[in-house]
């Protein structure tokens, strides 16, 4: 079971995660219930729900002893105790959609109130996973996922857009979720979902005539964004 990109989580236990924004890897091995409550970024932003993964590993399983049907493979890289998986959904394989976020055309940007920013999400099913079945944003790391994006049925590979203004300068981490099933049916069990984020740091229109970096608001977004890419540099 797989995470999302070239460098996507990928938990021994099956715990899958992805941060687009960070680059590198986490690895959780325990369920999101477990972990501590973060402040500034919702736990379901950055890890998913991994159940209905194991799930459809069983049924794949069981479909593998019982017609001898093998489940889907999947291609990925073990270095220096690190997994690295391929980019793209159809060479990684696996039964997991494979996600990926920009603001602004890109996984790190800034942008002032009041200026609309771009937000995309790509999502890549693998072959044979099925086709994506829903998707939402979210766009102030509660966790709530409460924009939900349009997604057509019957699509393996949809892009989807959204634009938000923000009002209140600071540090925002913007995540992209979709899910799919094997047979495209939305009401069905076992939807397997992945995610992805950007970082957009949001400072007042000027910084009061003082170039950005004399600019104690703007420095301490930065701050943030590098303090969450260290942290992020430890941990479908």
């Amino acid at each position: 079971m797989l995470g999302k990109s070239a460098d996507a989580d990928l938990d021994a236990a099956g715990y899958l995660v992805w941060d687009s924004f960070f680059g590198q890897p986490f690895a959780e091995h325990v369920t999101p219930m477990l972990l501590p409550t973060n402040p500034t970024r919702a736990k379901t932003t950055w890890l998913i729900d991994y159940i209905p993964i194991i799930e459809q590993g069983l049924v794949d399983l069981a479909a593998w002893v019982e017609t001898r049907v093998a489940p889907a493979e999947t291609t990925y890289a073990f270095v220096d105790g690190k997994v690295t998986l391929p980019r793209s959904a159809s060479e990684r394989g696996g039964v997991q959609p494979v996600v990926e976020v920009t603001a602004n055309g890109t996984v790190r940007t800034e942008a002032k109130i009041g200026e609309p920013v771009t937000i995309v999400a790509h999502a890549e099913a693998p072959p044979g996973a099925g086709t994506c079945t829903s998707a939402q944003w979210d766009l102030d790391a509660s966790g709530r996922f409460a924009v939900d994006a349009s997604v057509a049925p019957g699509l393996s590979e949809p892009t989807l857009s959204h634009t938000h203004v923000f009002d209140k300068p600071g540090t925002y981490f913007v995540t992209g979720r979709t899910r799919l099933k094997r047979h495209g049916d939305r009401a069905a069990r076992r939807q397997l979902e992945n995610l992805a984020s950007a970082g957009i740091m949001v400072t007042r229109r000027s910084c009061r005539g003082r170039p950005p970096a004399d600019c104690p608001m703007h420095r301490r977004g930065l701050d943030a964004l590098s303090r969450a890419k260290k942290v992020k540099g430890g941990p479908s």
